[in-house]
């Protein structure tokens, strides 16, 4: 059985501390993650993603570039969203359907108390093997979840830790494009995106 990680999160854009997070998680040969599958989610209760659909899978079709040297690949599935919605749940039985078992999937910390309130059956916070990101700024009640590994990135700078995709899309309504990618930085200038 080879060991998986799913990295379903908005990527609304994708940007370095993504990419970070996963190098960090492959590098560990501690954990032995063979690979890494990502998920983009999609428009639903908790989510409005702030461009179009087409923008979105070239973001991330060009982002996965990065990845060429290491096992990552996009799970072309879930690109549809109106065919597969992208909940924790729905993730887990496609993957345990096709895989024959449940792959880790990664959350930040401050998931945590959503667990339990989005999912009263605890099966995501309790059962699910799950990939815990420290987040720096947030201090986490563990005792809501199980099966999990907690890791805490060691990021060079402060700022790093705690930045989000909404922080660099208001950074690019300023037309300040760092920690992007520059293959996506210049196709988000190019179609005027997140503007």
């Amino acid at each position: 059985m080879k060991k998986i990680a799913i990295l379903g999160w908005a990527f609304d854009p994708p940007h370095a501390v993504h990419e970070e997070i996963w190098k960090m998680i492959l590098d560990r040969k501690d954990l032995w993650f063979e690979k890494l599958i990502v998920v983009p989610s999609w428009p639903n209760d908790y989510k409005v993603f702030k461009t179009q659909d087409e923008f979105r899978r070239r973001i991330l079709e060009i982002f996965m570039k990065s990845f060429n040297s290491y096992n990552a690949e996009l799970c072309p599935v879930f690109l549809d969203w109106k065919l597969w919605p992208t909940t924790t749940r729905w993730i887990d039985d496609y993957f345990k359907a096709t895989l024959g078992y449940s792959p880790y999937q990664i959350f930040g910390t401050d998931v945590i108390p959503y667990m339990t309130e989005r999912d009263p059956t605890w099966y995501v916070g309790r059962v699910l093997p799950k990939i815990f990101i420290k987040r720096k700024w947030y201090e986490p009640d563990m005792s809501q979840v199980d099966n999990y590994v907690l890791l805490e990135p060691n990021f060079d700078d402060e700022l790093r830790v705690n930045i989000s995709s909404t922080q660099v899309r208001e950074n690019i309504r300023r037309r300040i494009f760092i920690w992007l990618n520059p293959e996506i930085a210049e196709y988000i200038r190019n179609n005027n995106l997140y503007l």
